[in-house]
């Protein structure tokens, strides 16, 4: 394995782990489900979450034409407050095309006209509450008040917390023994039967070639007399002298660019110390001359609306907000600390965090902005280091809309794109979009994309510096030892009385030695002299070696140091008050790139221990993200102090061991991502007294404000309006990225480079690279392609398709800001344009013209309108596939209206390709209960369709039958438990497996009972009786469908895909329908499209190697191989989809789903070999006459519905998928269950009959206002 193979390992090691550890993750509101198909959660059906938990009880965030008023004017049934807050009324502009990272200006498509956000207080359910609320025509959406958390940095307390201080401690022998001398003790002239590497001998051993790379570093150079401006490698990298550093070139934009002077920027987060001494003559402090913002609750330097008083804004708790405003804009030439990005600027403090944190105390914060923009307030620029996750396709429509509005004012908002390291293109959803939004990812010092950082080539714009970013932390100690991001001891800043030790390795020989230890205590390699050009800026550090641990074998590294070295510490330290700190630096060479690090202790028992910080969330650790240096600092446990009395010997001993890998029997951690010449360096180890208002921190929470202080500088070079001001400011800083000292952000981001600040206040535009704004196709041959920077000579046009193939296009007309080309001739699906300038500098970007699939014929998705229903131009666009059941000439879509909160029934007719209305069965209200996957479940007849609901307000079990010939339903009570599936099978209607909820004292509980029974449903009379038939495993909330001799039960709760074909089961053991699926490309939201074929299943929804030539979204899962494999004949859409429900009708693969949000749906077939029913169940006789609609016909047919695709091709899209399938990893099938076929049964009283197709059933309204289906895999909000 090459080096860079390692670090591509370690790096798909931390996506995984980043969910796992909840480590920086950002701001994530997510419903969690109780059961359904994605690891047992509900698959397409709204789940706010748990009052109380997820988001503030009685409480929803509502969009609302008319302000409260409107509200006012309607009568109600639930009694609520409304409290305004924000006006997002705006000018509509004209119909103005945009990429696929974008919103369109008004996302909703409605009037702008008195357009506000109100927050509704009322009693009871929040569901009943966004129901009343959504009944009323002025009302655009309305969702929960979610909560929102701040995880502030690398936070890995909980985790280790746990999992390392509740393991057994163990005994590990020592190198320093009381007893005589053994061969795991080694003194200056003793080695053990392995010989131990001296630092000198580094050459011989390899490591002098790494060495060399970072020969003795010059002095700091300072443009500032900011003392800590040397250790700011974002604005000027000299931390990685001949190490390949990277920085965002602040430095050239001071020289060139005026200051900021006056220009304000915002900072939502945690609130601003306003008393630090690096900030406090900076502050807006203006707030108490404006009435307008005195009667917002404002103070004089901002608001505070995370509770307490509003006027005060300080950062009591967390320091997060503080190191934001301190890498935008700490004061510079002040002679103290460090250098903000946007010198001259001030800083407005918006604190949104706190105790409890709500979506609508950042309305609120934009609320406070947009009235003092509106006052005269010069807010050029708004960091925001939260955002709702991408992978959870989560999105605040609510901060959409604010954001969206301030960037009409001329407000630029930065946001992080997430710290899950996950593909925020393969999650549609993302930060809060808008074209004022620009999306930043993390990039460390030597230029490499930070491991836990998300990315995505189409959905982040650009990279900035995050990792190791030293900034201003809170001097507020109002939260004591318990503040989240607290100031730290950083020995190589500080005074020398303010050390009991402090080694800076810059003499010939150390007072600290270095061992490495194998996990039976045998020495392996020591060091105690200082190497030339190991240290961190400074020309020495220590250099330890790891060569001799063999990837995967246990390790020590450990730390000795005489305690005669250490001054003015008490002999007992544990019974002393005062506070002990332990900071270093570190980093590893060849080895463990994202390792954590956990420091131990041998405690008074004799056990090592990890030695636990003062606020005893988490142990001493060193996180080695950055490629260069990390600092480690933290203040001690009083508890842990007892180490610091010395050993017999006289020596105080840390060791370190990895974390991610730790053994928690032999409490010790494992080497891994070893490459040819591993090392550890170490350098300014210290022990000390106090620490400094100050702290190296990583995230995509520093990278914002890097970009946020860059906008800042860049409002000052651009003209126009307040709108066309926000734009070139957000061109700029896309048109800046440098690509040419950056490693390996190729196809990670939109511009493929980290920021330039020198650049993105150039006077220069050719500068700039090109940056491509919107795509408008005027008709089939002239396209204009509009943006920024393209030069006025003619330079080239080049796109690319699904195959990745760059092919120059015809330009008609070039100009600076517009191309006129003629496209090429299938130009369809997700297409690469990219502008070449006359000077070779390139841009890019992604659009979407028209959908395009491959072997599926394109049908007409539904376009029916229901203004008549909520009073604005609401569509079948708007809902969310529920169900889907077909029968007959039919196909039935059950959906649910988000915008009013509608339920609604739609019937497609094959053969004239057209959709209608339908009624809804008697009790079906629209609650969403009634829709949850585990009650409501579709089976499809000969001519009838049969459908599983719980009806409203009865809660009563219903059985309703939908006959395709008359349009009519027949309704008739039932005899269900819950959680069945429902199939026709051999003609009969089964409803197999269940899931009861199990009361406790009383109480329903979070615990089900789940049967393997298959019961036969009489459809006149809704009952249910035994049959032979059953299943091999237990299972509730599964899918069922039939084709044939083939039943298949899939997506449940036992994740088992089980088979059966008329005289034998077989079960799979798969990952298909979870995350852990090795053939799907990682981390991506799983809706799931699926049905049963004559020889097994064909599903599609996930996609394999997105965007490329060889992409896949359509699988197929062979009966008799027992795998699942790629189609690699069919595509059914050449961008990720959602929402994906399926059905097969007469030979044909059905499915309906969603492109990225916004997006129109998606309705396309597919030719398999699917046998179905012949009757339907309980009549006698086939009602069809003399077809045979279920028969083993053509599936192809002699039709071509569409139109001049080939949906079969020369291919065969109704085999057996492909030829040769690839096993899922982990596979384990269970064969030869045999079972009876299954008994008949004879029929009872009738149903009733209500509805047609002409009359609509009375509407009633759902709960949700926005359903965010999310993948099913700890679906909690978080902060990056």
């Amino acid at each position: 394995m090459n080096k860079e193979d390692r670090r591509r390992a370690a790096w798909m090691k931390k996506r995984q782990l980043a969910f796992i550890l909840s480590i920086l993750l950002f701001i994530s509101v997510i419903p969690v489900s109780a059961m359904g198909d994605n690891e047992n959660q509900a698959d397409r059906a709204e789940d706010y979450g748990t009052p109380g938990v997820d988001y503030a009880e009685g409480e929803v965030i509502v969009c609302v034409n008319g302000g409260k008023d409107a509200l006012a004017k309607r009568s109600r049934s639930v009694s609520y407050q409304v409290e305004e807050l924000m006006d997002v009324t705006v000018t509509a502009d004209t119909d103005t095309p945009m990429t696929m990272n974008a919103l369109a200006d008004n996302p909703n498509g409605n009037s702008d006209s008195e357009k506000m956000l109100v927050l509704v207080k009322g009693q009871g359910d929040v569901a009943d509450l966004i129901e009343d609320l959504e009944s009323n025509p002025s009302v655009e959406y309305a969702e929960p008040n979610y909560f929102v958390k701040l995880y502030d940095e690398r936070d890995t307390s909980e985790a280790q917390k746990t999992d390392v201080s509740e393991t057994p401690k163990t005994e590990v022998p020592e190198t320093e023994t009381e007893t005589p001398k053994t061969e795991t003790e080694i003194s200056e002239t003793e080695t053990s039967e392995t010989k131990v590497p001296e630092a000198d001998a580094l050459e011989t051993a390899g490591y002098q070639e790494v060495l060399d790379t970072e020969a003795a570093k010059p002095g700091f150079t300072s443009e500032r007399n900011d003392p800590y401006f040397g250790y700011q490698w974002a604005l000027k990298n000299q931390t990685d002298t001949g190490a390949g550093g990277v920085d965002a070139n602040v430095t050239a934009a001071w020289n060139t660019a005026a200051a900021a002077d006056k220009t304000v920027v915002a900072v939502i987060d945690t609130g601003v110390d306003y008393n630090h001494e690096d900030l406090k003559d900076v502050m807006w402090d203006d707030g108490l001359n404006y009435p307008v913002l005195t009667e917002l609750g404002g103070g004089k330097y901002g608001a505070n609306y995370a509770g307490g008083n509003t006027d005060d804004p300080m950062d009591t708790e967390s320091g997060h907000g503080t190191h934001c405003a301190g890498i935008i804009a700490a004061q510079s030439d002040n002679a103290a600390g460090v250098s903000g990005v946007a010198q001259g600027a001030e800083i407005m403090a918006l604190r949104m965090f706190g105790e409890e944190a709500k979506e609508d105390t950042a309305i609120k914060c934009y609320a406070y902005i947009q009235a003092a923009k509106d006052a005269g307030v010069n807010v050029t620029a708004i960091n925001n280091s939260w955002g709702p996750s991408n992978y959870y396709e989560a999105e605040l429509k609510s901060v959409a809309t604010a954001v969206t509005t301030l960037g009409k004012k001329g407000i630029v908002s930065c946001f992080a794109s997430g710290n899950s390291g996950t593909d925020n293109d393969l999650n549609p959803g993302g930060v809060a979009r808008s074209p004022y939004t620009i999306r930043v990812s993390a990039i460390e010092s030597r230029g490499h994309a930070a491991l836990f950082s998300c990315y995505g080539e189409s959905m982040v714009d650009i990279f900035a510096p995050g990792v190791a970013i030293l900034s201003t932390v809170t001097t507020d100690t109002s939260a004591g030892d318990m503040c989240k991001n607290p100031p730290q001891y950083l020995p190589q800043l500080m005074e020398p009385a303010a050390n009991y030790f402090y080694e800076d390795f810059e003499g010939d020989d150390s007072d600290v030695t270095l061992k490495l230890l194998d996990e039976n205590g045998n020495v392996k390699a020591e060091t105690k002299a200082a190497a030339p050009g190991a240290g961190f800026i400074e020309s020495k550090g220590a250099a330890l070696p790891l060569d001799t641990i063999n990837e995967g074998e246990g390790y020590y590294i450990e730390m000795t140091i005489p305690k005669e070295k250490f001054t003015g510490m008490a002999a007992n330290p544990s019974e002393q008050n005062d506070p002990v700190y332990l900071a270093f630096q570190g980093r590893c060479e060849d080895a463990m790139l994202g390792e954590y690090l956990l420091a131990l202790y041998k405690n008074e028992a004799g056990q090592w221990t990890p030695l636990y910080t003062a606020n005893g969330s988490q142990p001493a650790n060193i996180c080695f993200d950055n490629y260069g240096f990390n600092q480690s600092s933290g203040k001690i446990s009083n508890d842990n102090l007892s180490f610091l009395e010395g050993n017999q010997n006289g020596n105080i001993t840390i060791r370190f061991t990895s974390f991610y890998n730790y053994d928690y029997d032999k409490n010790i951690g494992v080497m891994n991502g070893r490459g040819e010449h591993p090392a550890f360096y170490l350098d300014n180890l210290g022990f000390g007294k106090e620490a400094v208002p100050y702290a190296f921190l990583s995230g995509t929470s520093m990278a914002a404000p890097v970009v946020t202080g860059i906008a800042a500088l860049a409002s000052q070079t651009v003209t126009g309006t307040d709108e066309e001001r926000a734009a070139e400011v957000c061109a700029r800083i896309k048109g800046s990225a440098n690509r040419d000292d950056t490693t390996d952000l190729m196809n990670t981001c939109v511009t493929e480079g980290m920021v330039d600040a020198g650049t993105a206040v150039s006077s220069d535009e050719s500068a700039f690279n090109p940056v491509l704004n919107t795509l408008d196709m005027q008709n089939d041959i002239t396209g204009v392609l509009k943006g920024y920077f393209f030069g006025s000579i003619q330079g080239t046009l080049m796109a690319s398709g699904a195959d990745g193939v760059m092919n120059k296009l015809e330009v008609k007309n070039w100009t600076d800001r517009e191309i006129f080309f003629t496209p090429p001739e299938d130009f369809t699906g997700r297409y690469q344009l990219k502008v070449i300038r006359a000077d070779g500098k390139y841009g890019r970007d992604f659009f979407l013209t028209q959908q395009t699939a491959r072997g599926y014929t394109g049908l007409p998705a539904p376009e029916l309108s229901y203004e008549d229903l909520c009073g604005y131009g609401i569509t079948s666009a708007d809902a969310f596939t529920m169900g889907l059941g077909a029968a007959g000439n039919t196909i039935l879509r059950i959906a649910l209206l988000t915008e009013s909160n509608q339920a609604v029934a739609e019937v497609y007719d094959v053969e004239h390709r057209t959709w209608g209305k339908a009624s809804l069965p008697e009790g079906l209200t629209g609650n969403w209960l009634s829709l949850h996957n585990e009650n409501m479940k579709i089976a499809d007849g000969l001519s009838k369709i049969y459908l599983k609901y719980k009806s409203e307000p009865a809660d009563q079990w219903m059985l309703g039958i939908y006959d395709t010939e008359t349009g009519m339903w027949e309704t008739v009570p039932a005899e269900f438990k819950g959680g069945e599936a429902l199939a026709v099978y051999q003609n009969q209607l089964l409803a197999i497996g269940s899931a009861k909820q199990i009361s406790e004292n009383g109480n329903d509980s979070n615990n089900f009972e789940l049967s393997a029974d298959i019961k036969v449903v009489d459809p006149s009379t809704g009952a249910l009786t035994d049959s032979k038939l059953k299943l091999p495993e237990e299972e509730g909330t599964a899918w069922a469908s039939a084709s044939g001799n083939v039943l298949a039960i899939y997506k449940g709760t036992n994740g088992s895909t089980m088979i059966y074909d008329g005289s034998a089961w077989s079960v799979t053991k798969d990952t298909f329908f979870n995350g852990d699926n090795e053939m799907f490309d990682a981390l991506q939201a799983l809706d799931i499209g699926c049905h049963a074929v004559n020889n097994g299943l064909i599903a599609s929804g996930p996609v394999q190697n997105l965007g490329k030539d060889n992409m896949r979204d359509t699988w197929s899962f062979d009966k008799t191989q027992k795998v699942w494999s790629s189609r690699e004949d069919v595509l059914y859409h050449s961008e990720k989809t959602t929402l994906n429900m399926a059905v097969c009708l007469n030979g044909k693969f059905y499915e309906l789903s969603r492109g990225r949000l916004d997006s129109p749906l998606i309705f396309r077939s597919l030719a398999v070999n699917h046998t179905g029913p012949t009757m339907n169940p309980g009549e006698s006789e086939n009602p069809g006459g003399n077809e045979n609609p279920g028969g083993n016909e053509n599936p192809g047919g002699n039709e071509n519905p569409g139109g001049n695709e080939n949906p079969g091709g020369n291919e065969n899209p109704g085999g057996n998928g492909n030829s040769d399938p690839t096993p899922i990893p982990g596979t384990n099938t269970i064969t030869d269950n045999k079972i009876p076929p299954i008994s008949d049964i004879s029929g009872k009283k009738r149903a009733t009959k209500t509805g047609d197709t002409a009359d609509m059933a009375p509407w009633l309204l759902l709960l949700t206002g926005s359903i965010i289906l999310a993948v099913t895999r700890g679906k909690k909000r978080q902060l990056k």
